[in-house]
């Protein structure tokens, strides 16, 4: 559902080179993030039913965890 739009917003920025590079940049640093969480719920950082704005933060916060593991 999400994939025509992104798909639209990609064109706009081929055809408008200044706003390339930023969104680029966006979606990798997006696509990171996604990456991130999917490694704190397989680790059970992130809870699978009782998840709620502070316990989001604090998984934040875990982080470079993620980063020490993968990279």
């Amino acid at each position: 559902l999400f994939a025509f739009p992104l798909a639209l917003l990609i064109q706009h920025s081929f055809q408008n080179f200044k706003w390339l590079i930023p969104m680029m940049l966006l979606l990798v640093v997006l696509c990171e993030l996604n990456r991130a969480m999917i490694w704190e719920y397989r680790n059970g950082i992130i809870h699978w039913d009782s998840m709620n704005k502070e316990l989001y933060w604090k998984s934040i916060e875990k982080l470079p965890m993620y980063f020490k593991a993968c990279y």
